[in-house]
């Protein structure tokens, strides 16, 4: 693939150390802050999630009392907010994903669901239009990364993985908000339910509890005291 002269590719990998080594293949080899750029590139990177979906107070501001009339909570919108702690990082990404320069975009976040959402959420936070290009490789050899981007696809390919990923986001989301309210509601305590925590935690209870070798028993100790001289004693 030949970049074109008069236009910049602009390349998002899911972590800086990726970045870093499709870099070094591309031939970006100019440091920038939370980015490398050269040879009609620039590669830039998420710190993982950069961008979430809203808590409730964010979406109205009511939702912020826990008062189960309130219940459930439903989202007619699903907005987006972005991480206050990475949100620098965050805007170095959305400057060169806008940028009037770069003329494409190519995904090369994580091949799967979890890299799919990563990259979805800060294209559009980032309010960016442009074409998507999907690098889909598993592994991180020069020569593997070569390959792969002789070999990109159109973003709109991997569709139908992002409305998955998209769709096991805001479950996880109505499971938490939802019950973690309920639960703490009727229990007078904070507590946290998850989608998979709950039950992955509920199965280990499970698993203690049939199991007597697990349960509690005393434990002995012994011990003995050494003088200077070598005698135990």
């Amino acid at each position: 693939m030949e970049p074109s002269e008069s236009r910049t590719i602009a390349i998002l990998a899911e972590k800086p150390s990726v970045a870093q080594d499709i870099a070094r293949v591309l031939g970006a080899n100019t440091r920038g802050k939370g980015y490398l750029q050269g040879n009609g590139y620039v590669v830039t990177w998420a710190v993982g999630h950069l961008v979430s979906l809203a808590q409730p107070h964010e979406i109205k501001p009511e939702w912020r009392q826990w008062r189960f009339d309130q219940l459930p909570i439903l989202p007619a919108e699903w907005p987006l907010v972005v991480y206050e702690k990475t949100k620098d990082q965050f805007e170095v990404v959305r400057k060169i994903l806008t940028s009037g320069r770069v003329s494409r975009v190519v995904c090369a976040t994580d091949a799967g669901r979890e890299g799919e959402l990563i990259f979805r959420y800060i294209y559009e936070a980032a309010g960016c239009r442009k074409p998507v290009s999907r690098l889909w490789i598993s592994s991180l050899t020069p020569d593997a990364i070569r390959k792969g981007f002789d070999k990109l696809r159109p973003g709109s390919e991997y569709d139908r993985l992002a409305d998955a990923a998209s769709g096991r986001s805001r479950a996880d989301w109505l499971v938490g908000m939802n019950l973690s309210r309920a639960y703490s509601i009727v229990y007078h305590e904070e507590l946290s339910v998850g989608r998979v925590q709950t039950p992955t935690l509920a199965m280990i209870v499970d698993r203690e509890n049939c199991s007597p070798e697990l349960r509690p028993r005393g434990v002995h100790g012994g011990g003995c005291n050494i003088s200077p001289t070598g005698e135990s004693r």
